[in-house]
């Protein structure tokens, strides 16, 4: 018997084990730029090498990833600013208490040089991100810490309960800094029940909340609670439409207005991702109004963006992406300024892990001053994921 279960203990030492996933990659992208700010036109040409790392631990009941992703800036032409680093990484624990009930910790941040040009800005992204305002040098010492923990429960046939609460700190790291982008900090919370109302029809609550203290001596809270419902219309279609109200409350140095101020809340979205492999081409439209916190000036003000993505693969190697989207102040000192953005790309996979890009992408800012800013872009990307 002894000499069975030694026989039968590598199996069950590799059975307990977790499952190792390595998935490193690398994207490079040449681009060339043309900037037009108060009366003048100052074109730059950089590299840009983003190599990521992420490993995954799977258990029976848990989850444990790790990943790193640095951003090096390397500067060709029209600029004689040096290298630049950014170092982002990510480190997330999950598991399953209960097979209704999983519950995860996250901790994500970035430290270093970045630039904050909004055809830097990623428009592929949530829209519930809003395009970010362009401070007066696009070129900051940043640093991001958000840590995060949460649950998801299965309540019901028909309800899931989402909860989640965390600390941000971000901002500019020394004094030079933050007199471009102040320092915020602060505790943030969000709940979410979703509740399937029938077998198309599903409602979802959404509380959510932050209270963001700046480097500038002010303190701005923001609270917002929203329904929205979603109904698909076919296999590849789905809207939604969602209204809710905010509340915000400045105080402290520096504020333009103090008190509470009421302002509302409203989305609507259309998307279309084809149910089956043989249809070849992606929608998605997002309106959006809701209170925001501007990065620059600490203010709370009311926010409409648009957002609109499309995506068309001609052949299973060749596809061409588009998104716009454009932010208006509604409220606030600085009501009326716009924000503009545009990506259009064609990617070429060569390979089962690699691709060649090409595209142009552009940007517009009313205030504090206008900004244009117009750009060509090459890339390069390779990523695998390995099996340990």
């Amino acid at each position: 018997m002894v000499a069975a279960l030694t026989r039968l203990a590598p199996s069950l030492l590799l059975a307990l084990a977790p499952a190792v996933e390595l998935e490193p990659g690398i994207r490079s992208e040449l681009r060339g730029r043309a900037t037009q700010s108060g009366g003048q036109v100052q074109a730059s040409v950089d590299l840009e090498v983003d190599p990521s790392l992420s490993i995954a631990f799977t258990g029976k009941t848990a989850r444990l990833l790790a990943s790193y992703a640095p951003r090096v800036v390397i500067p060709a032409y029209g600029s004689t600013a040096l290298v630049r680093y950014l170092n982002q990484g990510e480190l997330q624990l999950e598991g399953r208490a209960a097979p209704e009930l999983r519950l995860f910790l996250r901790e994500r941040g970035s430290y270093g040089e970045t630039d904050m040009s909004l055809v830097s800005q990623q428009l592929a992204t949530d829209p519930a991100i809003p395009l970010q305002p362009v401070p007066e040098s696009t070129t900051v010492h940043y640093l991001l810490s958000e840590t995060t923990a949460g649950l998801e429960a299965v309540l019901t046939r028909h309800s899931r309960l989402s909860l989640t609460a965390g600390w941000l700190v971000s901002g500019g790291v020394d004094s030079t800094a933050q007199q471009l982008i102040p320092l915020q900090r602060g505790p943030l919370a969000e709940a979410s029940l979703i509740v399937a109302a029938s077998r198309q029809d599903t409602l979802t609550t959404k509380v959510s909340g932050s209270s963001l203290l700046f480097t500038t001596g002010q303190r701005t809270t923001l609270g917002s609670l929203s329904e929205s419902w979603s109904r698909p219309l076919s296999r590849s279609a789905t809207m939604m439409l969602g209204v809710g109200i905010g509340l915000s409350d400045m105080r402290g140095a520096g504020t333009t207005a103090t008190g509470l101020a009421w302002l509302p809340v409203g989305e609507a979205s259309f998307t279309y991702e084809p149910a089956v492999r043989s249809q070849d081409l992606q929608f998605g439209l997002t309106v959006r109004g809701a209170p925001y916190v501007d990065r620059l000036t600490a203010e709370a003000y009311e926010r409409v963006e648009g957002r609109l993505s499309a995506a068309w693969a001609a052949t299973r190697a060749l596809r061409v992406g588009a998104q716009a989207a454009v932010g208006v102040i509604a409220t606030g000192a600085r009501q009326g300024n716009t924000l503009a953005a545009v990506d259009l790309g064609l990617s070429i996979a060569t390979g089962p892990i690699w691709a060649l890009g090409i595209g142009v992408r552009g940007a517009h800012q009313t205030l504090p001053a206008e900004l244009n800013e117009f750009g060509l872009f090459v890339s390069f990307g390779a990523q695998t994921k390995d099996r340990i």
